[in-house]
């Protein structure tokens, strides 16, 4: 099983996201379910660390597991940030309830 962990700020943007584990789908390098839980992961940490406005720390690791924090840097607007924010946990969301046995999300609020 896939584990997801996400943390928002209260204000609704991303603060952190925790994934581990592979979603069992079907084998290793054929399991579209973590294909696309792993484009959703990798393309909101990259989309966050391309804008200057952002930093992002974080690990990812062959063995399936990747974490990662964002934080606004002094003095950004974050109307940007919330709204990215939003697509991802919408999609990740989505995708763990297509196969709640293949994806275990987790979503809490500072």
């Amino acid at each position: 099983m896939l584990r997801i962990r996400v943390r928002l700020e209260s204000s609704g943007l991303l603060a952190e996201v925790d994934a581990e584990g592979h979603a069992g789908f079907a084998r290793r390098g054929r399991d579209i379910v973590c294909a696309a839980a792993t484009l959703l992961l990798r393309t909101v940490a990259r989309t966050f660390e391309g804008d200057s406005g952002y930093i992002v720390e974080g690990s990812a690791e062959s063995r399936g597991r990747l974490h990662f924090s964002v934080r606004p840097a002094t003095g950004t607007d974050t109307d940007w940030g919330k709204g990215v924010t939003e697509m991802f946990v919408k999609g990740i969301d989505d995708l763990s309830r297509e196969f709640p046995k293949h994806i275990e999300l987790t979503i809490s609020n500072d």
